[in-house]
């Protein structure tokens, strides 16, 4: 995966997460949407760098 793709995959999890956390408010479904997005998008940054101290 190129940076370009994963930067934009992560920029979009975190829209996707304000979105829902500002339309859903405080339910139990707002916190669900926010683990299975930033769950995703954490791992994508420490995948970064850990690739980058590799190569």
């Amino acid at each position: 995966m190129n940076n370009r793709t994963r930067w934009t995959i992560v920029a979009i999890l975190i829209a996707i997460n304000a979105v829902s956390n500002a339309a859903l408010g405080d339910t139990w479904l707002a916190i669900a949407v926010s683990a299975l997005t930033g769950l995703p998008a954490i791992a994508l940054v420490i995948d970064y760098f850990v690739r980058a101290r590799r190569t």
